[in-house]
């Protein structure tokens, strides 16, 4: 219950007492600039307790395992989460309010989301798997980019309104690899055999105002599937899909184009928009 505190676990254990504990680590929401790095929380298993839980502002985590808690990590608004590891954990395994930035972290065989963002906050360069919701979940104008989500039961990585999702691949999972609201940007990812034993496309959009441009799309049920009307589909390739392309009424897309053989130099293979099944 201070501003400022830094806790250094040197590489040591908190363990806690299992379904009867409280948090491990907690700061209230008056608070401000904590830090926690260098050590594992486990065993905080009470309901709704997590390893580490700060609400307040600013804090900062990094190169900590939390593992077989309630939920792992918690980070309050404009929070930093780097090369932490959450997994066993019984709900989320790292989750952070509005303008956080979670990097280079691995959440695995968590029993909620591996991670969960709320608005305006970036993920990179993080490992989600064998998750029993969604491998990333965010809320409204986040950046999702570098990432990787396979088998998770639920979507590999589901973005709401105005997002950013980059150079992620998506594979395996039982849902769509990537799911999008509305007025997002779904940019050079790559998508492999998703509805793995559900039912799922590589790319899905469920809205408007989306841009989905230079995705790869293999062996999915559905390879880029558009719900809504008013989106942009451009220069992406699909291949080995129950339906390389589901797109629906009223949007504008490059020209669907299935050619064998060296691509020619003039029509719609030529054309600088154009969506390729093959």
């Amino acid at each position: 219950n201070a501003d400022d505190v830094t806790i250094n676990m040197d590489g040591h254990a908190l363990v806690g007492p299992g379904i009867n504990s409280g948090h491990g680590i907690y700061q209230g929401s008056a608070y401000r600039n904590l830090r926690v790095h260098n050590g594992k929380v486990v065993q905080w298993r009470g309901t709704n307790k997590k390893g580490v839980r700060a609400y307040g502002k600013n804090s900062q985590f990094d190169h900590i395992q939390a593992a077989t808690n309630y939920a792992g990590i918690y980070g309050g608004p404009g929070s930093t989460i780097s090369d932490c590891t959450a997994y066993n954990n019984a709900d989320d395994g790292i989750d952070a309010e509005d303008g956080s930035t979670i990097s280079d972290c691995a959440a695995y065989n968590n029993s909620g989301h591996g991670i969960t963002a709320d608005d305006g906050s970036t993920i990179s360069g993080c490992t989600v798997f064998k998750n029993s919701g969604h491998g990333i979940h965010t809320l409204y104008g986040s950046t999702i980019s570098g990432c990787s989500a396979a088998n998770n039961s639920a979507n590999g990585i589901y973005a709401s309104k105005g997002s950013t999702i980059s150079g992620c691949t998506a594979s395996w999972n039982t849902g769509d690899g990537i799911q999008a609201w509305s007025d997002s940007q779904l940019t050079g990812n790559t998508c492999d055999n998703n509805g793995n034993g559900g039912d799922g496309a590589g790319i899905h959009v469920t809205s408007t105002r989306n841009r989905i441009d230079s995705n790869h799309v293999t062996d999915n049920d559905r390879g880029i599937d558009v719900d809504s009307t008013g989106n942009l589909v451009i220069r992406n390739s699909a291949s080995g899909n129950g339906t390389n392309y589901v797109i629906a009424g009223g949007n504008t897309y490059g020209p669907l184009v299935t050619n064998s053989g060296a691509l020619p130099t003039s029509g719609a293979a030529a054309h600088p928009w154009a969506n390729f099944s093959f």
